[in-house]
């Protein structure tokens, strides 16, 4: 499928979101994801703040297990940290969750390590199915794509996408992609009776 319409890595992202029936999103709110956050507003997406990123993953990780698939978004280095148990947790009995973290512009990468920055990938590929860094040019879309059918694959798991800013506010590339097939998320909610 052609994705016809330039947009921001950011709105790529929402738009996956909605697209796949990601009603809750659980996450810390942090600089880097602003983007994300602004374009949330325009939709039906409740983004579901928590007080700390172990919270975050244990929170997205229960919710997936009532409705079959969740997101989360954690800050940068400091976030992925905090969140490495809970991570564990959801990796040992296959929850299909994709977190994705925050990270600086592609650019202002280094190998120093600017403030909160570091090289997140390594340190959550023992406790993932997939983990990938997206740099300035890459889709979001594509990859959120080939991630939730890794999550919900079988077996499946916990998926990590660390997203440099400038994915987010630059216009994403034009891509074919291939959009997962899988069903959209059961809303526990829906249908309920009260």
């Amino acid at each position: 499928m052609t994705n016809g319409e330039a947009k921001t890595g950011a709105e790529e992202i929402v738009e996956f979101m909605v697209d796949h029936g990601y009603r809750h999103i659980f996450g810390l709110p942090g600089s880097q994801l602003v983007s994300i956050f602004h374009t949330i507003q325009r939709t039906d997406i409740s983004f579901l703040p928590t007080i700390h990123e172990s919270v975050t993953v244990a929170a997205a990780d229960g919710y997936s297990r009532i409705a079959g698939s969740a997101m989360a978004m954690i800050y940068m280095l400091p976030g992925t940290a905090n969140a490495l148990a809970n991570l564990y947790d959801a990796a040992r009995d296959d929850s299909p969750l994709i977190v994705i973290a925050s990270q600086h512009l592609s650019t202002a990468r280094t190998e120093l390590g600017a403030y909160c920055e570091g090289d997140t990938v390594p340190l959550v590929r023992p406790f993932v199915r997939l983990a990938h860094e997206l740099t300035k040019g890459a889709s979001a879309r594509s990859w959120l794509e080939h991630a939730k059918r890794v999550a919900e694959g079988t077996p499946g798991g916990p998926v990590f996408l660390s997203a440099c800013e400038d994915v987010m506010l630059d216009q994403a590339p034009i891509v074919e992609e291939r959009r997962s097939t899988h069903g959209r998320p059961h809303d526990p909610h829906v249908g309920a009776h009260h």
